[in-house]
């Protein structure tokens, strides 16, 4: 069964950080990230919830209820930690 589970995350990208949910799969431990981004099928990263930001300022530009990014524009990931920015 594939049960999707989501991981909270912050995306950097050049000049933008996004902070939104991914969906990870419950067929992987514990639905990790790692294995989120390493899908060699998908070209793309749906995020959820979505906040944009301007890295340099920290100043929001926009929201969105979902978005997909390129794997190839992603700098890094890391996990969210709750009440945490």
């Amino acid at each position: 069964m594939d049960q999707r589970q989501s991981a909270k995350v912050i995306v950097y990208i050049k000049d933008v950080k996004i902070e939104g949910s991914i969906y990870t799969r419950g067929e992987y431990t514990r639905g990790r990230i790692s294995d989120a981004l390493n899908r060699d099928k998908e070209n793309f990263l749906a995020i959820t919830g979505a906040k944009i930001f301007d890295y340099a300022t920290s100043k929001e530009l926009d929201e969105k209820d979902f978005m997909f990014v390129n794997k190839r524009q992603i700098l890094y990931v890391k996990p969210k930690e709750q009440g945490n920015g």
